[in-house]
């Protein structure tokens, strides 16, 4: 059962295509795609009614998810979507273009229905739980198999593509572009793997995710090569200890910025966090809720990453897991050492 409010119905139609993931998450659908589809959702004599629009391609396997389907035609399309829409349209504004949206406008008067959905996306009901979950054990397994991976000699992006086959030999595909970044490359945030290759003395940080059934997981671990100095392996420790600190404080109840100031203090000691603590993981890999400076408060079934990091001029260090949030507790749903791995 979704987690919408329903007065997110009152006298609209909501409508989503197929390029949001909202369209996946109204109809419950967690796999294909479904270019240039639509998804209808109103409430009808308190009953929620959803319909898809479709093109021939899509309608054979588009009907094994008891929605009803229309193939239609553009121009059918407009008398659809003129006989359904009777006063308001609800739109995600934050996933639209402007050429959907004046033709959208064209059948009712738009609503923005965005922060509803965003709200909504980030209390996880019990399916959407159960497949997180499992997407995240499928990408510790893969963390797990990381270490043989990193050798001397190996370029960043050979060990990326390694690890995108080991996650799809796990029945999963890469929830967004796995990032391997040795030396200089792991003091950027997000590197894109390159030619670089491996070598002795230096951190590889490793950040990748399982999408199972459309639902993503985000890992991350920073590993050495060679014998660490003492100044690296410091800075290691306290990218640990600030996530160990963090840990202990999320819970339902608890205010993001009492758990990113914590952390970052514990940061400064080389850099302060020059990005959020955490973010949610769901039908996107970034979505609510954010571990920030924000004054948001953390709910049960919430579902976030904790990400502390530092990125100094010559290498960086960043340990990331996704965890649940429970009454009173946190549940660690990624599973992988912490303690520096030395390859």
């Amino acid at each position: 059962m979704l987690m919408l409010d329903e007065n997110i119905f009152n006298d609209r139609c909501i409508v989503v295509k197929s390029d949001d993931p909202n369209f996946f998450y109204l109809s419950g659908i967690d796999e294909g795609v479904y270019s240039g589809s639509f998804l209808l959702v109103k409430k009808f004599k308190n009953k929620i009614e959803k319909l898809i629009l479709t093109s021939s391609l899509y309608e054979k396997q588009l009907k094994k998810f008891n929605i009803p389907v229309i193939v239609a035609k553009r121009n059918e399309i407009n008398q659809i979507l003129r006989e359904k829409i009777k006063e308001k349209i609800g739109l995600n504004y934050n996933n639209i273009s402007k050429h959907d949206f004046d033709f959208f406008i064209k059948f009712g008067k738009p609503v923005d229905i965005s922060s509803a959905l965003e709200e909504a996306r980030s209390i996880k009901t019990n399916a959407e739980i159960k497949k997180i979950e499992i997407a995240c054990k499928l990408t510790s397994k893969v963390m797990g198999e990381i270490p043989d991976l990193i050798k001397i000699g190996e370029k960043e992006l050979s060990i990326a593509a390694e690890i995108d086959t080991l996650i799809r030999e796990k029945n999963c595909v890469p929830a967004f572009e796995t990032i391997v970044a040795s030396g200089i490359n792991s003091s950027f945030p997000h590197h894109t793997p390159g030619e670089k290759r491996i070598k002795r003395n230096e951190f590889v940080l490793v950040d990748f995710g399982c999408s199972y059934r459309k639902y993503c997981a985000d890992m991350s671990r920073t590993f050495f090569v060679g014998s660490p100095s003492r100044e690296q392996l410091d800075v290691y420790n306290t990218v640990l200890e600030a996530q160990i600190k963090a840990i202990s404080m999320i819970k339902s109840g608890s205010r993001t910025n009492d758990i990113f100031n914590v952390s970052n203090k514990i940061l400064e000691k080389y850099q302060p966090l020059i990005h959020s603590l955490g973010h949610g993981v769901g039908l996107s890999v970034h979505e609510s809720p954010n571990i920030s400076l924000n004054e948001n408060t953390l709910k049960h079934g919430m579902i976030t990453t904790i990400e502390p990091a530092t990125y100094l001029d010559n290498f960086g260090v960043r340990i990331e897991d996704v965890f649940l949030i429970e009454k009173n507790k946190c549940k660690q749903l990624t599973n992988f050492e912490k303690e520096l791995i030395c390859v």
